[in-house]
């Protein structure tokens, strides 16, 4: 009896231990993962021809849609590109530099190759446009664009304003990376969008802005860093010429009545030629001191000079000589330092002379003939700063004065004589730029300066009603080293 409950209870035993294993194995296999990665596939790409940077779909299967970066791509076994998108059944690639062969798409530990080629276009990318100097202007303006990709060949590009074509661009830069063109007749006032084609090659677009045209516009002549330039403004484009070469002109002066423009230059020299950018260089004066400014006066057959001492810095004068060539007269020599004074704009109205002294904030006035002792106008008790341009209102017998702060200028008005000094425009720091020169058109009641922008090379000629409504407009732009113009007065 005893033996048999034995074998009971080792049965028992023995059954428990099978059903034990039979779980346990059970639950083993329910424990095993399960490969759930989705096959990896390529069925096709599309184009099967693109240029490098151009975008290609990869349509297949298994792709990691979750973080496009897993998404492994290469064109002819060994040129990655880059991955812009990605879904589970499509890819979106940048086609690298590459040669023509099969594309590679890894993701994870899958790998497929496709058994189509690619096949590279060696031309260039797309056209892209980086950067439009300025950004706008009149019809006729010169217009500077930046960019890549625009070739060597010149016939094979064209500008667009909107969908007006630009006549005659001309590539620039050491790797003909800059167009050069004007905006073309034909367009609207308002915004437009410039792009460049190549060989029928888009790129991207930037927005220009084309001014309306001004009216009753002098034309206007200035000196920048390699010349003597023209301005003129007709009644539907903008017309800029450079008519002679050469080498930091300064002070300018235009003869309408003898037929010549006047101008000096850093060594010392006295120039001229004939208003209508035909004829020769001639030199009336040489070794007068660093022409600082001028002013020519056909009543009195005379160009009066204000200039300096280059050597010592411890002069400055202002002389007087005929028109045609002679003798030069001192009129009045300032016997301090340059830096104590440093004269910079000269004008003649009849007898007198007025001129501005920049470091001792000073517009002074003489005379012609030097008899009479030079008096201070306005200095900086009257609030003056840093005067550099002045114009003459012999009409209403009042001076306009350019001054500047901090490279803001704010421009007064004030008695010929001296006294009733008053700002005519408050200081303005996007009209009034380190402003210089100054001009009078009465006959149209404008006043006119120049801008110096920080880059000395952005200068612009402005001007502003003398109604008192302030109404300020850019003229002329992209002036390099813009110190003085004057205006074309019949």
């Amino acid at each position: 009896m005893k033996m048999k409950k034995l074998n009971d209870i080792s049965m028992k035993v023995f059954a428990l231990v099978l059903l034990a294993g039979t779980l346990f194995i059970s639950c083993s296999k329910d424990d095993d993962p399960v490969d759930t990665t989705p096959q990896l596939t390529v069925t096709s790409f599309s184009p099967a021809t693109a240029r490098e940077n151009d975008t290609v779909t990869i349509t297949g299967t298994g792709f990691n849609a979750t973080n496009y970066t897993l998404n492994m791509v290469k064109f002819t076994t060994n040129r990655s590109a880059i991955v812009t998108s990605a879904t589970e059944t499509e890819l979106k690639v940048l086609a690298p530099d590459c040669n023509n062969g099969p594309i590679t798409v890894t993701v994870g530990e899958q790998s497929v190759t496709t058994t189509q080629n690619f096949t590279f276009n060696t031309d260039l990318p797309d056209p892209k446009l980086l950067s439009v100097v300025p950004e706008s202007g009149y019809v006729g303006s010169e217009v500077n664009i930046t960019g890549e990709n625009f070739g060597a060949d010149i016939s094979a590009i064209t500008v667009y304003f909107n969908d007006v074509e630009a006549t005659e661009p001309e590539l620039g830069g050491a790797s003909n990376n800059t167009i050069n063109v004007n905006v073309p007749e034909g367009l609207e006032p308002g915004e437009v969008t410039i792009k460049v084609v190549r060989g029928g090659y888009e790129s991207n677009t930037w927005t220009y802005t084309v001014l309306e045209i001004p009216t009753s516009v002098k034309i206007v002549y200035w000196t920048s860093a390699d010349g003597i330039y023209k301005g003129e403004i007709n009644s539907d484009r903008v017309d800029i010429s450079q008519l002679y070469s050469s080498i930091d002109p300064q002070g300018i002066e235009v003869d309408t009545e003898g037929g010549y423009i006047y101008w000096g230059n850093p060594s010392g020299k006295i120039l001229r030629a004939a208003i209508g950018g035909t004829g020769e260089i001639q030199t009336l004066y040489d070794g007068v001191g660093y022409v600082v400014d001028i002013a020519v006066d056909r009543s009195l057959d005379k160009i009066f000079i204000l200039c300096y001492d280059a050597e010592t810095y411890a002069y400055e004068w202002i002389k007087s000589a005929a028109l045609d060539g002679g003798s030069i007269e001192t009129l009045y020599t300032l016997d301090q330092s340059i830096e104590e004074t440093w004269v910079w704009s000269i004008k003649i109205l009849q007898d007198d002379i007025y001129w501005t002294e920049e470091n001792s904030k000073h517009v002074m006035k003489g005379s012609v003939n030097g008899s009479s002792e030079a008096v201070v106008l306005f200095d900086a008790d009257d609030g003056l700063n840093d005067p550099k341009g002045i114009a003459i209102d012999e009409e209403n017998n009042k001076i306009y004065i350019v001054d500047t702060n901090n490279s803001i200028g704010t421009i007064f008005s004030g008695s010929l004589n001296g006294g009733d000094l008053t700002t005519f425009v408050e200081a303005d720091s996007e009209n009034l730029i380190n402003p210089n020169d100054a001009e009078i058109d009465l006959e149209n009641n404008y006043l006119f300066w120049m801008n110096n922008t920080n880059s000395s090379t952005d200068g612009k000629v402005m001007r502003v009603t003398l109604d008192g409504s302030n109404v300020m407009e850019p003229l002329f732009g992209e002036i390099d080293k813009p110190f003085f113009f004057d205006l074309d007065i019949h």
